[in-house]
């Protein structure tokens, strides 16, 4: 099909193009004095509204798309934030016609950017001056997932131009002290990629890294990578201080891509690997974990009020993978699902992969065959009661061949053992005979015996290490008091804390008493008389007193034959913090009401199991008369009602 151009249409295109021409010629005879006027406009509007401040030298238009600004810079709370010597900007004519700004192209001198945070100030805490000055006027939003997750495409396209060259480009990162810096010298972005070196440091080492940038805004993609090239590494900043986590390698590569995003719901996946890691925080381990090679890969689906890492997500920790599934959900209440699933896999992938020095008695273990794991958690945070709890094993043609560096064979006869508080040792004793506080299991009189168990856990002899609804329990608890109140750990599992680990509550150390108790119940490396023997003769029964015999000694200056009922559930209350007992007793070295609950709990059972007669339960008084030590320690003044419910056994 032709078009025929008519002398008519030829007249009004004529006509068009001289009104585009006159306003062309109208727009650049008076662009840059308007231009300037609304710059100022705008600039004053910030300065006005927000906390910072917009100083510059020179600013103009050249043409309709080059904007030039020099001798930049931008103050937060009277901080450097920003400055440059000279930037040329070149913006999307068509965009800035629909209202829009998009940066095309930027050239940039000498430019630094400070990130500096304290207690009280902060450079990129950019809030506007009526909140600052009235701070109780801000009214507290819920996070919406969806406009967070994909908000991170909006900045990149909107603030990251797709070409830009930097000359003389420092970062500078101050985080309560802790310092971090990145300079370039010539940095360019061409396209929406880079692909320089740059040299990071921080107070203690250096090193040069080449990173690579690539932005797919047809894809919706963005990967990024850095790479040792030589020098010292250099961990990630903030997180040090601000988690305590170490974290660098040699190699960190991340990609970030949205899928979907439809008005209500937007799906996204990506990765984050690290090869050669390097990874310390006091609360995973005590030593520093070396790691080959970390690879993680998600799913991220994000609504409003919901947030879900899918199950095809993995995380591959050298050979050994499994596939995590999290989901908080705030459409009705606080619906929260962790579920954890190791699909069958050979145990030797598991062994090996598993960093030196992060778990000291497991090494040289070697072993033959196949498991597979599951554990998933699901509750309503407004719900405590509705938690779910489930966990399960599967062995495949499963074998031990050789236990390692785990030596159950000394605790067979007499042994030395060192007690630890804070990770540090304090006492070093021997177990056995030639200690004369030690006490065989068939001298603990069966009162304390039971007392202990009932306290501690009430299924010792019939469980094999474990007891899922204590753990759940336990977390039922815990979310309910907000904080951790109680733990779920059987009597093998303090054995093997005691017996194997240091004291420190770390994740590594947790995981290592879990195995090890898996190992020594379903292998019977030890009997259950000999664990609960050893057990009541290490344990901590008071301040720096280790074992049952020298804690009778310490409280009651008796042999432990002569213990009563009443001094035997008091003994057992104590273990769960045995430093702190005399917060048990009142000003007048009585104990305090709140332990007869305690005492009708424990005692309740004890009957129910006939350990006691229904005489001894209708004449059990709770009260106890210290006469050893011990009532040197008990304190003459109150003590609040919640360092006192603290201090009392919860029901196992």
């Amino acid at each position: 099909m032709k078009y025929i151009i008519t002398s008519k249409t030829k007249k009004r295109l004529l006509m068009v193009s001289l009104i585009i021409t006159v306003i062309l010629i109208l727009v650049f005879s008076i662009k840059n004095p308007v231009f300037q006027k609304v710059a100022k406009s705008k600039i004053k509007s910030i300065d006005n509204q927000y906390s910072v401040s917009i100083i510059y030298g020179n600013l103009k238009l050249q043409g309709l798309k080059k904007i030039i600004i020099s001798d930049l810079s931008i103050k937060n709370e009277n901080l450097d934030l920003l400055k440059l010597d000279r930037a040329e900007i070149k913006i999307s004519l068509i965009k800035l016609l629909f209202g829009k700004i998009k940066i095309k192209h930027v050239n940039v001198d000498n430019l630094e950017m400070n990130f500096y945070k304290d207690s009280t100030k902060c450079s990129y805490n950019i809030i506007s001056k009526k909140e600052k000055s009235d701070t109780h006027s801000v009214k507290k939003t819920s996070t919406d997932y969806y406009k967070r997750s994909t908000g991170i495409f909006h900045i990149v396209e909107g603030i990251i131009p797709s070409n830009m060259r930097m000359n003389n480009l420092k970062l500078k990162i101050n985080y309560f002290g802790s310092q971090f810096r990145i300079s370039g010298k010539n940095a360019l972005i061409r396209n929406n990629k880079l692909s320089s070196v740059f040299e990071v440091e921080n107070d203690v080492s250096k090193g040069n890294y080449k990173i690579d940038y690539k932005y797919l805004p047809n894809d919706n993609l963005i990967e990024a990578s850095s790479t040792l090239i030589n020098g010292q590494l250099v961990p990630l900043p903030v997180v040090d201080k601000k988690y305590g986590l170490y974290l660098t390698g040699k190699v960190i590569d991340f990609s970030f891509k949205m899928n979907t995003s439809g008005t209500k719901e937007a799906r996204f996946s990506g990765k984050l690997n690290f090869k050669q890691t390097v990874i310390y925080n006091k609360r995973i381990s005590f030593d520093t974990i070396f790691v080959k090679n970390l690879q993680t890969f998600f799913q991220l689906n994000a609504s409003k009020r919901r947030l879900e890492i899918d199950s095809s997500s993995f995380i591959r920790l050298n050979k050994f993978l499994f596939h995590p599934y999290i989901l908080f959900d705030k459409t009705k209440g606080k619906e929260i699902i962790v579920d954890f699933n190791a699909p069958r896999f050979k145990v030797s992938d598991l062994i090996e992969s598993i960093p030196k020095g992060l778990l000291t008695n497991l090494e040289n273990m070697k072993a033959e065959g196949d498991l597979a794991y599951r554990l998933r958690i699901e509750v309503d945070l407004t719900l405590p009661d509705s938690l779910k709890f489930y966990t399960k094993l599967q062995k495949y043609d499963f074998r031990i061949k050789s236990f390692g560096n785990l030596d159950f064979g000394r605790l067979q006869d007499e042994f030395e053992y060192t007690a630890f508080k804070n990770g540090n040792p304090v006492r070093t004793f021997i177990v056995g005979p030639s200690n004369p506080y030690f006490v065989p299991i068939g001298n603990i009189p069966e009162w304390l015996k039971q007392s202990v168990i009932f306290s501690e856990d009430g299924a010792f002899y019939y469980h094999a290490g474990f007891i899922p609804v204590a753990i759940q329990d336990a977390l039922i608890t815990n979310i309910k008091r907000k904080k951790f109140a109680r733990g779920g750990s059987t009597i093998s599992m303090q054995f093997v804390k005691n017996a194997f680990l240091s004291s420190k509550k770390v994740i590594t150390r947790k995981i290592e008493e879990i195995i090890i108790t898996w190992l020594m119940e379903n292998y019977r490396l030890l009997s259950k008389d000999r664990i609960f023997e050893i057990y009541l003769n290490i344990i901590e029964w008071g301040p720096n007193i280790y074992g049952v015999g020298e804690a009778c000694e310490f409280y009651f200056t008796k042999p432990l034959s002569k213990l009563t009922l009443a001094e035997s559930i008091f003994m057992a209350s104590v273990i769960p913090r045995p430093a702190s007992f005399y917060y048990a007793f009142d000003q007048n070295g009585q104990l305090r009401s709140h332990y007869n609950w305690h005492y009708r709990n424990v005692s309740g059972r004890m009957l129910k199991k006939e350990v006691i007669s229904q005489y001894d339960y209708d004449n059990l008084l709770p009260e106890v008369i210290l006469t050893g030590p011990a009532k040197n320690f008990l304190k003459t003044f109150e003590v609040q009602s919640d360092s006192i419910e603290y201090l009392i056994p919860i029901e196992k």
